[in-house]
């Protein structure tokens, strides 16, 4: 199923990720990176994983990509 959510994340939803990203952590590069940390978590699941819902697996990823990011930062400042 990896293949299946990173082909969709490049294909229909890198832009829209991009700009999720960007909304929640108000740094280009912040964003860069989440979307690669989103990328790895993607291709973590299991080949044999059967999800229901591809998109809405991928959002539920980049928002607690997006939640420990904006954790770290806070803990940096």
């Amino acid at each position: 199923m990896s293949k299946a959510l990173l082909q969709l994340l490049d294909t229909e939803e890198e832009s829209r990720l991009l700009r999720f990203f960007r909304r929640q952590l108000r740094n280009r590069e912040d964003a860069a990176d989440a979307m690669q940390e989103t990328a790895l978590r993607a291709l973590q699941v299991g080949q044999t994983t059967a999800i229901e819902n591809p998109q809405a697996y991928l959002f539920q990823i980049a928002k607690s990509v997006a939640r420990l990011t904006i954790i770290r930062q806070s803990r940096e400042r």
